[in-house]
């Protein structure tokens, strides 16, 4: 739960602190248990490993600021602007969790279902709707499919953009 070196300190609390206190330590602790399963499952060569390590501290981040216990900076203060600082890690928690929950697959077969029909669709046993390649196609609906395709990479890779984007602009306004 809390630290040793914290009792002292923490049997003066007042209830509301000592809530918050727990939270706070419960969330920290969860957060390390999270990245220690994402550290052990990394690998150099996958992209996806290094989102996930990147979604868990984006993630933690947004908890700390919006749980508002031990933030040290000063939110009054203009300099700090402590709501565009949110602001600026839900965005980027939004645009991960985008990456991470949406994959190439379903993107397509949303495209394809609604560009193509529901024809050249299949639903997994999970409920996630993927292009069928065992429809017979006509060259028009091909370059039509490839045009999806490249639509897909277009919105993952805007997705991405933004997602770099924001934590280059803000990440030295994440740091207390």
């Amino acid at each position: 739960m809390i630290p040793v070196k914290m009792w002292k300190k923490y049997l003066k609390y007042t209830p509301e602190e000592r809530k918050s206190c727990k939270r706070y330590y419960k969330m920290i602790k969860n957060y390390k248990k999270q990245l220690k399963k994402e550290a052990k499952e990394f690998v150099p060569w996958e992209p996806e490993t290094m989102i996930s390590v990147l979604s868990v501290m984006l993630h933690y981040t947004r908890d700390y600021f919006a749980q508002d216990y031990n933030v040290w900076q000063d939110k009054s203060a203009a300099e700090n602007n402590f709501e565009k600082t949110i602001a600026s890690l839900n965005e980027c928690c939004r645009c991960i969790d985008e990456l991470q929950n949406i994959s190439p697959d379903d993107m397509i077969g949303h495209y394809v279902e609604a560009r193509l029909g529901t024809e050249f669709t299949t639903t997994t046993s999970d409920g996630h709707t993927m292009f069928d390649p065992n429809q017979d196609m006509t060259k028009e609906e091909t370059k039509e499919l490839k045009a999806i395709y490249k639509q897909v990479e277009k919105d993952r890779d805007r997705l991405k953009l933004d997602l770099f984007m924001t934590i280059a602009k803000n990440y030295e306004r994440w740091w207390d």
